[in-house]
């Protein structure tokens, strides 16, 4: 028998025991929060994505208070998947040749059509990697024409360069396709953009294309300052994987300080975030600012990113920093201090996370419910996480095969806020356990004396 029927029989044989009456495990009422889980797929192998809702019901930052427990309140084995590093981008830039318009584009792609006709057997197109300089004295350039018919694989994008833009600009390009040089489809429209602030310099020089793309192309522009013209353009190709799906989440200020440079956001859970946006409010707008997180409301503040943060509205057309990765970090509050630059009013910070998932096996009969939201589960080192979080059992578990997908309901209220509230240091437990130990001792001394005193008299006897 080969090792994935027998990983299949053990599997099987695991979801048929009773799940394991662990006394030190709290029971599922003892939780402030309580999610159904519905089982949508038979299996006795089970995956949830974790939803933002249990990260603000959590206590934990990192979920060891989640727990699985069936139908009849036992817990299950669980454990917390986190994400894969994201697939590495190989980018590879491809020089492409192009031909000039100048005067009248009609006219000039009349000549090329001309050109095209004649291409067959004799003439050839002179496509060049950098634009020419117009022939005729006076002659304005209006379009490219480029030539993809050597270039099979898919591209992504296309990188421009340009000259005659001493004191920056802000402006469109338009990227149309076509099969001949006659008639032209839609493809794509982006923003180029060249600004100086400060110390900070703006650059955007690249147009995103998605899709089949035809033998050629025509690129035109608008809204360019007198003297632009493109230097030359550059195919952008990208071999990844799969793109990783993010949440997010935006955040207005919950405080502002008293200079209008500080704010601060609570995401009201602990996110793993790997990628952050800070929205400018108003119209035009460039800050250098500095992003802090930190877990809870009386840690210590963390410096995660710094960074250059922008919004220009120029003839309608906007340009936006977009989003930008960080150190992934852990957090529930955040703080934005601008460090440079003028906010006219409150930013808002986008945070975005790649979701955890939760894997628990369906010991016993549902329905099953997760719980979550205890604070005593940190003084007693995390049940759950250590006696049910078996991650050599899952392991072996995933070598027989993808777990079935399972769906979180609304969340309910198990415990509540009570549960939320640390052991104080004076418990019943403890008071119990200390005059134990008390009673132990004089016990003990009691003892002790005894036999010293039967020892003495013992003495005085024999004399």
């Amino acid at each position: 028998m080969t090792v994935k029927p027998l990983l299949t029989l053990l599997l099987a044989g695991l979801a048929a025991m009773p799940a394991p009456a662990v006394a030190q495990v709290p029971a599922r009422d003892d939780y402030a929060w309580h999610f159904p889980v519905e089982v949508t797929q038979a299996g006795e192998y089970q995956v949830v994505d974790i939803p933002l809702a249990v990260y603000r019901s959590a206590h934990d930052a990192s979920l060891r208070d989640l727990g699985i427990y069936n139908g009849v309140g036992q817990a299950v084995p669980r454990i917390i998947e986190r994400p894969g590093d994201d697939a590495e981008v190989l980018e590879s830039l491809t020089p492409l040749g192009v031909i000039p318009l100048y005067g009248e584009v009609a006219e000039s792609q009349r000549r090329l059509n001309v050109l095209m006709q004649l291409d067959e057997p004799g003439t050839t197109l002179q496509f060049r990697s950098v634009v020419p300089e117009p022939t005729e004295p006076g002659q304005q350039l209006q379009a490219l024409i480029v030539d993809l018919r050597e270039h099979e694989e898919r591209i992504s994008g296309l990188a421009f360069t340009w000259s005659g833009a001493a004191d920056g600009f802000i402006g469109t390009v338009i990227v149309e396709q076509g099969d001949d040089l006659a008639d032209w489809r839609p493809l794509a429209r982006g923003t180029l953009a060249e600004l100086a602030f400060e110390e900070a310099r703006i650059e955007e020089n690249r147009v995103g294309v998605d899709g089949p793309i035809g033998d050629y192309l025509r690129v035109t522009w608008r809204d360019m300052p007198a003297g632009w013209r493109p230097a030359t353009i550059t195919a952008i190709r990208h071999d990844r994987g799969p793109a990783a799906e993010r949440d997010w989440l935006e955040l207005e200020p919950r405080e502002a300080g008293e200079d209008g440079r500080e704010f601060t956001f609570d995401a009201g859970g602990y996110l793993p975030v790997d990628r952050l946006e800070l929205v400018l409010p108003g119209g035009n707008g460039v800050v250098r600012a500095a992003v802090y997180a930190r877990e809870g409301s009386e840690g210590p503040w963390r410096h995660v990113h710094e960074g250059v943060f922008y919004r220009v509205n120029t003839s309608g057309t906007v340009l936006q920093s977009g989003a930008g990765a960080i150190v992934p970090s852990r957090a529930d509050h955040w703080r934005v201090r601008v460090l440079s630059g003028q906010v006219n009013g409150a930013p808002v910070l986008r945070l975005g996370w790649r979701p955890e998932r939760l894997l628990f096996l369906a010991q016993g009969d549902g329905p099953f419910t997760l719980a979550t939201g205890r604070a005593r589960d940190q003084g007693e080192q995390f049940p759950q996480q250590r006696l049910l979080g078996d991650n050599a059992l899952f392991s072996m578990l995933g070598q027989a095969g993808e777990p079935s997908l399972a769906v979180l309901g609304a969340r309910q209220a198990g415990a509540g806020e009570i549960a939320l509230a640390a052991e104080p240091d004076w418990s019943w437990k403890t008071v119990l356990v200390w005059i134990g130990l008390f009673a132990a001792v004089g016990i003990v001394g009691y003892l002790v004396l005894s036999l010293l005193r039967e020892s003495d008299a013992t003495k005085v006897s024999d004399t």
